[in-house]
């Protein structure tokens, strides 16, 4: 059955507490081992523990059903409960795992785009981060990164399914529409800086890292675009727990981005002094700047949400035989 199942295209789960079972434990996509209760004791356990890896290793090899044995030396996963209750819990992890390694591509993917034209054309026109904006970025890149990896999925299992894929038409739009506006918005943040950078400044690559206008303004984009990117990028519901669910990571990500507008204002002069940040001497370029960083933030929210209206995973849809 499990073979004719997978053979028809379709995906297929199989639960067995026997050696019976083993054959179709093995040959379908997901195998979970249920225990008996009597099974159930870490006697038992050492014993088919101690022999798993030699069994699966010959499993390998022959592809035949083996003649002794338990059900877990031939299943992915393993439950101590003699019910089929963790299936659906099961599900509800994997799509939580599946839908997290996707916003992390799409946030991987929006940053080294950032992060390329600023190694490269940025870099080349002089324009570099000190020690400090380096230091202090890359620790709330990877902290992030830490907290959306504990997101956990919600206690209710959706009808909707994820897409199986990262490489879809929902992650390619959302990350190309959210590039375009992060590279306007930098590129219109360079701009303003330019225009009030002293006349006899020359910038050359070559040169030690030294706080100027146009550095000051390219920090204020990439820290605009390093946080929207976790913020918009953070699906949420229906799979896992939204944003503000996930309360570490979501205060994490206010606070940043109360920090840098406070810094893009200059609200705070000393903070700016501590980020190695110089002052914009025209206070209506530092409200231009502070406006850019908001837009940025909104405009990447927009381009997301279209992206998922239009290419997002659907709800199925419900018919009579269903209702019945």
């Amino acid at each position: 059955i499990i073979v004719s199942l997978r053979q028809s295209g379709k995906c297929t789960l199989m639960c067995g507490d026997g050696t019976n079972d083993v054959g179709a434990l093995k040959h379908a996509h997901v195998g979970i081992a249920v225990l008996p209760k009597a099974a159930n004791s870490s006697q038992k356990q050492q014993k088919f523990l101690s022999k798993r890896d030699e069994l699966l290793q010959q499993l390998e090899e022959e592809n035949t059903v083996p003649q002794f044995g338990d059900a877990s030396i031939a299943s992915s996963f393993t439950s101590r409960n003699d019910n089929i209750s963790c299936v659906e819990s099961l599900i509800r992890q994997g799509r939580c795992t599946l839908v997290t390694t996707q916003q992390m591509f799409q946030i991987l993917a929006v940053n080294c785009l950032m992060t390329a034209y600023s190694l490269s054309v940025l870099y080349s026109d002089g324009v570099k981060f000190g020690d400090t904006q380096v230091t202090v970025s890359g620790l709330m890149c990877a902290g992030f990164f830490f907290l959306i990896s504990r997101s956990k999925p919600l206690k209710k299992l959706s009808p909707m399914k994820p897409h199986s894929n990262i490489f879809n038409l929902n992650v390619f739009f959302s990350v190309i529409l959210q590039f375009i506006v992060n590279f306007i918005c930098l590129l219109e943040c360079v701009d303003i800086a330019t225009k009030h950078l002293p006349k006899d400044f020359v910038m050359d690559p070559d040169k030690d890292f030294t706080p100027n206008v146009i550095n000051t303004a390219v920090y204020y984009s990439f820290l605009s675009s390093l946080i929207g990117t976790f913020a918009i990028n953070y699906k949420g519901h229906p799979f896992m727990e939204s944003l503000s669910e996930n309360k570490i990571l979501y205060r994490s990500l206010l606070l940043s981005a109360v920090l840098v507008l406070t810094m893009s204002s200059e609200l705070v002069p000393d903070l700016n002094e501590l980020f190695e940040l110089t002052s914009i001497p025209d206070e209506e370029a530092r409200w231009n700047i502070t406006f850019l960083v908001i837009a940025n933030w909104i405009g990447s929210w927009i381009c997301d949400r279209v992206a998922i209206f239009l290419f997002g995973p659907k709800a199925p849809k419900t018919t009579k035989s269903m209702k019945t």
